[in-house]
């Protein structure tokens, strides 16, 4: 699968923010309590991976023949 680094930095930057969200407003004890730091981490990780499959991206090959012409 092939992605823009447009569209990693932007997954990052969201799954970054969502997890200090939820660690901060202590989600992540109510969900793992003996390893909230862990749970943060991977729904942090989890909420990257779903913005990256869900964000359109804009660097295909139909969009880019097409600006050419």
């Amino acid at each position: 699968m092939q992605t823009s680094g447009k569209v990693t930095l932007i997954a990052s930057l969201i799954g970054s923010a969502f997890g200090t969200g939820i660690w901060f407003f202590g989600i992540t004890a109510l969900i793992w309590p003996a390893h909230p730091h862990l749970a943060g981490f991977l729904l942090t990780i989890v909420c990257t991976i779903v913005v990256m499959q869900m964000w359109p991206d804009d660097s295909s090959p139909k969009k880019s023949a097409k600006m050419s012409n």
